[in-house]
């Protein structure tokens, strides 16, 4: 389990055990083409490729198509925002 992990845990202090846990990443690739690269061990992450089991596509549908450096703003805003309702994310 991700939580069981202290940098995941160190990027989210306040997480109650609530909430999900998500891993929030950008790519150039489709969302589920990016996730079976992951689960395969290509260019991954370890925390998908090891703690992964699914998309969520109503959080991340209306974000699809923005160039590179939107995405990375996108990115750590929405790993804010999730935090802030309760969930825990990851994010590079």
């Amino acid at each position: 389990m991700a939580l069981g992990k202290k940098k995941f845990r160190r990027a989210n202090p306040s997480y109650s055990g609530d909430g999900l846990c998500l891993y929030v990443g950008m790519t150039g690739h489709s969302p589920e083409r990016r996730f079976e690269k992951h689960k395969a061990g290509h260019k991954s992450s370890w925390w998908v490729e090891e703690f992964g089991t699914g998309l969520i596509p109503e959080l991340y549908a209306p974000l699809n198509q923005m160039d590179w450096k939107t995405a990375q703003t996108v990115e750590r805003r929405l790993a804010e925002c999730l935090r802030a309702r309760g969930h825990a994310a990851w994010q590079n």
